[in-house]
């Protein structure tokens, strides 16, 4: 049995500049829509980005991922891409804010990360394991290396 393999022809456009373009574009749509987003809320909400991000964080996430998800499928819309990858390109936007509104509601997510993130990152970096269950520190050039200093 023969298999006849049809090579596939590089459309105009298609190549990686039309790559770059098309990247550029997506970039753009979705920070234009997240930015349009955030402006309604904070004015709807009457506070700034940091006190609505500490007091409605789920909402917030919420409205990004809406925002940035219909700028983007209207810009896809527009060139004429079809309703296909158009809800493909949605999904991608919407599903990773699933987990972060999961754990945020379950409160595995503080409201402020910032307060102890470093903290917990030096005390994480400060000490490893070396493989005998025994804690070691981490020298002080490695962690002013990281910043951690």
């Amino acid at each position: 049995m023969r298999v006849d393999t049809a090579t596939r022809q590089a459309r105009p456009g298609h190549d990686a500049h039309g790559f770059l373009r098309h990247l550029f574009e997506m970039a753009l749509a979705m920070m234009a829509g997240m930015m349009v987003s955030a402006a309604i809320f904070l004015s709807a909400v009457g506070m700034t980005a940091a006190e609505a991000m500490r007091e409605h964080a789920v909402l917030f996430v919420v409205l990004q991922a809406f925002g940035m998800t219909v700028a983007m499928v209207t810009w896809m819309r527009h060139r004429r891409h079809t309703w296909r990858s158009s809800s493909e390109m949605a999904a991608a936007m919407v599903i990773p804010a699933v987990p972060l509104i999961c754990l945020r509601l379950l409160d595995h997510l503080p409201a402020s990360p910032r307060r102890h993130q470093r903290a917990d990152l030096r005390r994480l970096l400060l000490y490893h394991d070396r493989g005998d269950g025994r804690p070691h520190a981490l020298p002080a050039r490695r962690l002013r290396r990281r910043g951690l200093s």
